[in-house]
């Protein structure tokens, strides 16, 4: 049932309207009367108004302004506008102000029942359409919560090998996950280990963090780039960037390492906990799988280099004695710095560890016992040429300790370097 509002200052049309038809059998459940704009406006800020039957000549207000005023605040409640005067201009204006109806007074009962019949069903209309939208909105809510869901499940799937990760099947899994992504496409892996919490933390308290760090991961890592943030079978969290071909090389690498130290910079500063970042390379869906175990190997393995992000592009190498070559270039050139094997792995971009593997399989030594050798080799070289005091060669050498200098220079040659100087030198020294 509906509520009708009838305004004119002519009391006896007023009554002439309410007693035309018997309303409720027309669907209308109260008949209110205003007799003026203001009365009208009272009465509509008290109750719903459906339907507005409301004369346009008044003596204090026009109609046309109270129904401006009815389209700003009541946009449900459907108008007809009455009038004694068959004008163009009025019956223009009236439509163009949304009015249902236009109609002449006096106004013929049948009519006026025919015209409040069709507000009905438009107002029916309005509201089966306004019930569609808000199902709609709810589903689509539903739908956009559930969507996250679908992404990462289809990726903990396809990481898990659950899923074919080629031709058909590949892409049927795609659209079903609602990814906008081909099978010819190319994706980079983030793998994030949060390595501890800089403060004791509740059960409750650490899901939130962790949360709280996924989506960090995502606003800054995936700040240009479609992607999906997943926690995997495992509770690793990874993050997966959509790309293609043209975004591969050297420089968009650059770009990610640099996004990578922001996160952490985040998860340090707000988020209390330090964490590690290993960043994989644009791959085929086939190769993802083995490329993020790759990547968690790599954090299995990182046991000294905390805070830190580190790439796995190095570890596709063909030619990895290149790499060796270039860590042992790096050792010679920086001789007299104190750098750590960390700091050979970084700067050829690979895991400490599997560099230690490496150059132990490509030369046959122990990658910190080679660069200690390097050192050594240089202090003798000064020992023997120069008079230079064993304290500014251990300097020289990357030595801040002079008696650990001592202790390394014994242990390679058998002797300390001022026995080395005695029993070597080939200058006399006074």
């Amino acid at each position: 049932m509906y509520n009708m509002l009838i305004v004119d200052d002519e009391k006896f049309a007023v009554e002439g309207i309410r007693k035309c038809n018997d309303w409720q059998m027309h669907g209308i459940d109260t008949v209110d009367v205003a007799y003026n704009a203001d009365d009208a406006r009272k009465i509509m800020l008290e109750k719903r108004i459906d339907i507005l039957i409301c004369d346009i000549e008044m003596p204090d207000e026009e109609g046309f302004s109270l129904v401006q005023w009815v389209n700003d605040r009541s946009p449900h409640t459907e108008w007809v506008f009455l009038s004694c005067h068959d004008e163009f201009a009025y019956a223009k204006r009236a439509l163009h102000l949304g009015s249902f109806d236009y109609l002449l007074k006096p106004v013929d009962s049948e009519e006026l029942a025919q015209v409040v019949g069709r507000m009905i069903h438009a107002i029916e209309e309005k509201e089966k359409q306004s019930r569609y939208n808000e199902m709609y909105q709810k589903y689509y809510s539903l739908w956009k919560k559930q969507q996250p869901l679908l992404a990462e499940r289809f990726w903990q799937d396809l990481l898990s090998r659950r899923i074919l990760p080629f031709g058909d099947f590949l892409e049927r899994a795609l659209k079903d996950a609602q990814i906008q992504l081909s099978p010819e496409d190319y994706v980079l892996p983030f793998l994030i280990s949060i390595e501890d919490w800089k403060k004791p933390l509740q059960e409750r308290e650490k899901e939130m963090m962790e949360y709280a760090v996924k989506k960090a991961a995502e606003e800054l890592l995936l700040a240009d780039h479609p992607g999906q943030a997943i926690i995997d079978k495992n509770g690793i969290l990874f993050v997966i960037v959509y790309g293609s071909r043209t975004i591969q090389g050297a420089s968009s690498t650059d770009r990610w390492v640099q996004a990578g130290r922001q996160f952490l910079e985040v998860c340090q500063n707000y988020f209390y906990c330090k964490a590690s970042c290993y960043v994989g390379y644009f791959a085929t869906f086939q190769d993802l799988p083995r490329l993020c175990l790759g990547l968690k190997e790599m954090e299995r393995n990182n046991v000294a280099k905390s805070q830190s992000v580190l790439v796995f592009t190095a570890f596709e190498e063909k030619e990895t004695d290149g790499l060796v070559r270039k860590s042992i270039q790096y050792m010679k050139e920086n001789v007299e710095e104190d750098i750590s094997r960390e700091d050979v792995a970084a700067h050829v971009r690979l895991n400490p560890t599997y560099l230690s593997r490496l150059f132990k399989k490509e030369t046959g030594n122990n990658l910190i016992d080679y660069l200690i050798e390097i050192k050594m080799d240089r202090a003798k070289l000064l020992l023997d040429s120069t008079d230079m005091t064993v304290s500014a060669i251990a300097q020289q050498v990357g030595y801040c300790n002079f008696s650990h200098f001592t202790r390394m220079f014994k242990k390679h040659c058998g002797v300390n370097p001022q026995q080395y100087r005695k029993q070597y030198a080939r200058l006399s020294y006074r």
